[in-house]
């Protein structure tokens, strides 16, 4: 169950890398591909950034959020 937390939670957390890379893009441009590769550290709360922005509820980007938290306790647990 470890490693399939793990691999869960390394996919939940590109999809969330590529959707900060997407919104940055879409709000500052080619700067804001830089700005993605600099601050990557920020696609760990980018879903409360999207929200405060955009002023839109992103249901999906909670929910990847969500997955990979599972997936993180998972691999974490001891067997």
């Amino acid at each position: 169950m470890k490693n399939i937390g793990m691999v869960v939670f390394v996919i939940a957390s590109l999809v969330l890398w590529y959707f900060t890379m997407s919104g940055f893009y879409e709000w500052w441009g080619s700067g804001g591909v830089i700005a993605g590769f600099v601050l990557a550290p920020i696609s760990a709360v980018y879903p409360f950034l999207f929200w405060f922005k955009e002023g839109v509820f992103p249901v999906l980007y909670f929910a990847v959020w969500a997955v990979g938290i599972v997936g993180y306790v998972v691999s974490s647990s001891d067997e």
